[in-house]
């Protein structure tokens, strides 16, 4: 599962720190509210305010899903599909996540779609998968709108159409999928399906350098040597 700064970012404006945090949702997880249980299984998870407890974090997850709060049941269905902290059971992992996916939690909806694209915990159905794509699309998850993309830019399950598939892959790339910079750097490097430009395809590798995709930072340095050839080979001229 995808946990960005956004959420570290909000221990640090709401509590100050992420000890604090940690500290005020372990006394209120004991309540009623399933979003409290949930933040404080992400803490034991992610190490955030206290150490790493794996157990923990899936016992809260649990205490959270069991409330019917889509985030914990994404979370859950996750540590299921990768036998985290649990027996590993693809099929309750597609359980967990069709449940948050219909209550419309975005990473579940594209998570769907993938396990409907490689046959993980349901049998493989294209259509199916495509249509979560679209749903997650909708709801603004960076991976499905580049997943979609995909489709549109290959061909291979949707009708071509880089009008539709080039938009949506700079917006997952807006959004942070280093894939949809990947993907978009190496188009453009190549002026495939887009005129060629060097400037932005070192603009997106260097984006995903910053993300931490050390192929990125080789592929911009690649371009810019390039740039630089181009620039000397003008300069001779």
């Amino acid at each position: 599962m995808r946990v960005s700064s956004d959420f570290k970012d909000y221990l640090l404006d709401r509590y100050g720190s992420p000890e604090e945090a940690f500290e005020a949702y372990k006394l209120y997880a004991d309540g009623w509210d399933p979003a409290m249980k949930c933040r404080l299984a992400m803490c034991y998870n992610y190490a955030f305010g206290t150490e790493r407890d794996i157990p923990k974090a899936v016992y809260w997850f649990i205490m959270a899903a069991e409330q019917g709060y889509p985030e914990a049941q994404a979370f859950l269905g996750v540590c299921y599909a990768m036998g985290r902290g649990v027996p590993q059971d693809q099929e309750k992992a597609a359980d967990l996540i069709e449940k948050a996916a219909e209550a419309r939690y975005p990473e579940a909806m594209y998570l769907m779609g993938e396990f409907y694209y490689l046959g993980q915990g349901r049998p493989v159905n294209i259509p199916k998968a495509i249509d979560w794509f679209f749903k997650g699309s909708e709801a603004n998850d960076s991976d499905a709108k580049y997943s979609l993309a995909r489709e549109y830019i290959t061909g291979e399950y949707l009708k071509q159409d880089l009008d539709k598939g080039i938009p949506l892959l700079e917006d997952a790339a807006g959004l942070g999928s280093t894939d949809a910079m990947l993907l978009l750097g190496s188009m453009y490097e190549k002026g495939q399906g887009v005129e060629q430009n060097m400037f932005k395809a070192r603009m997106y590798y260097t984006e995903a350098e910053k993300l931490g995709v050390q192929e990125a930072g080789e592929s911009s340095e690649r371009v810019l040597r390039r740039l630089l050839s181009d620039d000397d080979d003008d300069g001779n001229k």
